[in-house]
């Protein structure tokens, strides 16, 4: 089998577009240079993450070109090459910088503002919804003595307890 001559990854056509993915890796691709005003200055923080791959084939020529033998494909002669990546820029913070001193700011984000107290309703649900399990005993014994109240009274009336005559 001749193989055909791989063209390097130096003079691949995928290579510029590499070149620019991997020098544009900062925050100030996303949120811009830091921001300068009234004697202090902000500077983005973010989260960067990206992947990226590629790939190239060629092709070959079989030398076997009987259509009988067995395990017979066609193939033509051929190149081809591939790539695909994936960017990701989340912002985590601020750092304000004045003369006196430098502070870092955390970015709190909203799927955190919303969803806490969701859990926490939650979760108190839960806990509030095992305690009338594991009491169900003493409660089901005071419903049951209060039936036995009021077949011994047998529709007498009783003060405060909320029936009308």
């Amino acid at each position: 089998m001749d193989e055909k001559e791989m063209i390097p990854f130096q003079s691949s056509p995928v290579r510029p577009i590499f070149e620019k993915f991997s020098s544009a890796r900062d925050v100030s691709l996303v949120y811009g240079d830091p921001i300068e005003m009234q004697g202090r200055t902000i500077i983005p923080v973010a989260r960067i993450r990206y992947s990226v791959g590629a790939g190239a084939g060629g092709g070959y020529e079989r030398e076997d070109k009987d259509a009988e033998s067995p395990g017979f494909e066609e193939f033509e002669g051929g190149h081809g090459e591939g790539a695909g990546g994936s960017f990701s820029v989340k912002p985590i913070g601020i750092y304000d910088v004045t003369a006196e001193k430098t502070v870092y700011r955390p970015i709190v984000p909203i799927e955190l503002i919303v969803m806490l107290p969701l859990m926490m309703t939650g979760l108190g649900f839960l806990m509030a919804s095992s305690q009338n399990k594991s009491k169900g005993g003493k409660h089901k014994k005071r419903m049951q003595a209060g039936k036995r109240c009021e077949k011994k009274g047998k529709g007498k009336k009783m003060k405060g307890m909320g029936h009308s005559g």
